[in-house]
């Protein structure tokens, strides 16, 4: 029961006794037994201590109160000091602010910032994802992964591009797997080999860097067989003579007006354009 109602409930009895009393006093009926008046004198001394002893519970409480606010109040204004002595010190106000740009900091860290990837469109970190440059598009580490895959397996989308703009495979690195990077790596030095040579085994026809390549003849680290660097065949110690599968290709190659890259040494097949090759 809060103060209030007890001091309605005291007050209101103190009422009832008064009319009593005043009943009492008029009334013409013999006095009350010295019992009754004893009693009825000890009732009203009750109701006054109580009385006073709920107004001082109330004096108490507001004093407590007041004592809490002003501690507030204390609190606030010596907070307000130290800051104001902290911006007044040599480099107190930078240090304000870099305690700001912390705070600020490490509200963005709890928010991550969702970004759409430019493959597959959805929204995703924008810290899980690739920034590529300079057209600032982002692929998500699942997409990224797909394109250098692609990239490896198709020579046609090599090197993986956006916006007709190579990718920094050093940008790339930390979103793909040491694996797949490792072998991004050995595709790059094939496509960047102007005369690429290829392991004359038909079972194994892997590619032979320049670091296997002695003279003439390279040597496959695979199958440890060695081919001809001029002719592309498996080596020999005589001139370069076509064999007879060469020589089939070479047939077919006049009859559908294939041409051979001064490069690569591919044959290639005119699709669109004009015959002239460079």
């Amino acid at each position: 029961m809060d103060d209030e109602t007890l001091r309605l409930i005291v007050d209101n009895n103190e009422a009832e006794l008064q009319d009593v009393v005043n009943l009492e006093a008029a009334s013409t009926y013999s006095a009350r037994s010295s019992d009754w008046i004893i009693a009825f004198k000890v009732y009203a001394e009750e109701l006054e201590l109580f009385n006073a002893e709920l107004a001082q519970g109330q004096t108490e409480k507001g004093t407590a109160q007041k004592s809490a606010a002003q501690e507030q109040t204390f609190q606030d204004l010596a907070a307000d000091q130290t800051q104001d002595d902290e911006s007044h010190r040599p480099g107190g106000s930078q240090s304000m602010e870099r305690n700001q740009v912390k705070r600020n900091n490490n509200t963005k860290k709890r928010i991550p910032v969702l970004t759409k990837c430019v493959a597959c469109m959805c929204k995703k970190p924008q810290s899980e994802m690739l920034e590529a440059q300079p057209c600032s598009h982002f692929f998500c580490t699942d997409c990224l992964t797909e394109y250098f895959k692609r990239a490896i397996a198709d020579e046609t989308i090599y090197p993986p591009r956006c916006c007709k703009q190579n990718i920094d495979v050093n940008s790339a690195a930390s979103f793909l797997e040491p694996k797949l990077l490792d072998r991004f790596v050995l595709r790059s030095v094939e496509m960047n080999t102007v005369d690429k040579t290829y392991c004359a085994q038909p079972t194994c026809s892997v590619f032979l860097p320049s670091s296997n390549i002695h003279g003439n003849v390279a040597t496959c680290a695979t199958c440890s067989a060695t081919t001809c660097t001029l002719c592309k065949e498996p080596s020999h110690e005589d001139e370069c003579k076509d064999s007879p599968e060469t020589l089939v290709l070479k047939e077919l190659a006049k009859a559908e007006h294939w041409q051979r890259c001064r490069k690569c040494r591919r044959m290639v097949e005119l699709s669109t354009g004009c015959y002239h090759m460079t």
